[in-house]
């Protein structure tokens, strides 16, 4: 009868530890979990930074050089541009000069492509660069990645009023001409950092 209590207690002991570690790793791993949430929101908070337009690379992309002298490729969050040589690529390139060049800009943004480049909102005082260049039919609404209604509703505006690269019947997207020519979104960037790896004849 002592072995047969012995041995429930040593089982009773082994259940309780059992239970005790189980406890502790749930613990762990709920930590863990929200650590991890913790850190993904804290990549979406919107920072800001404030420097001078070095270099408009086309219609909605530049290179701004902050107060320390460091240089960042900001990428016009929420449009299109035509490329460089599509149609309108050019006058598109010639409307963000106007806008930006040798100003100062502030940059408010949440993320980074997949070349490190900033995907920010600009401003020039108050005026919203990346809407302007809308309103003056300058480039396309992003759809596919941006739901702005603001952006959306002055794309549509120029497009009513035949604004820039309106007055087209039928102008072609930067994208379908991408894919038609082969042609990826940062060859224009490209052939600014001199990358043979992503140099494209087109």
């Amino acid at each position: 009868m002592t072995k047969n209590l012995m041995l429930s207690t040593k089982i009773l002991s082994a259940l309780v530890l059992g239970m005790i570690c189980q406890s502790a790793a749930w613990g762990q791993s709920t930590s863990d979990s929200k650590s991890k949430s913790d850190s993904k929101s804290e990549s979406k908070t919107e920072q800001t930074m404030e420097g001078k337009t070095k270099k408009v690379i086309d219609g909605d992309s530049l290179i701004v050089v902050d107060d320390e002298g460091k240089e960042s490729e900001i990428q016009l969050d929420g449009i299109d541009a035509p490329e460089f040589k599509q149609a309108f690529g050019k006058d598109a390139t010639k409307v963000l000069e106007k806008l930006v060049a040798n100003k100062k800009v502030t940059v408010k943004w949440t993320a980074k492509d997949n070349y490190e480049r900033i995907l920010g909102k600009v401003y020039v005082d108050e005026t919203f660069v990346n809407l302007e260049m809308l309103k003056k039919g300058a480039a396309w609404h992003f759809k596919r990645y941006n739901k702005d209604e603001t952006l959306a509703k002055a794309e549509e505006e120029a497009k009513s009023e035949k604004i820039g690269l309106w007055k087209d019947d039928a102008p072609e997207s930067p994208w379908d001409y991408r894919k038609n020519n082969r042609v990826h979104r940062f060859c224009n960037r490209c052939a600014y950092r001199r990358d043979p790896r992503h140099r494209v004849d087109f």
